[in-house]
């Protein structure tokens, strides 16, 4: 996988298993110091849902377009 291919979602790898959006969110919560609670609620059957399609077509397209934005304006001021 390439920068380009990961940037646009949070990746993780666990088990020698590549894993990404909110699973990949739920692995980094559950090793994270008063975390904890975010693996727990977003592994609810409903909410699991909720938060991947919150995920998926809101936070992530928001992020990446944040990002692609700090790319351009660092290409532009080297």
């Amino acid at each position: 996988m390439t920068p380009d291919q990961a940037a646009p979602r949070l990746h993780g790898l666990h088990q020698g298993r590549l894993v990404s959006g909110i699973p990949a969110f739920q692995l980094l919560w559950a090793r994270l110091s008063g975390w904890h609670w975010l693996t727990r609620i977003t592994a609810l059957p409903g909410l699991h849902g909720l938060a991947s399609a919150g995920y998926d077509h809101v936070l992530a397209p928001l992020l990446y377009r944040l990002h692609l934005r700090r790319r351009r304006q660092s290409s532009r001021s080297e």
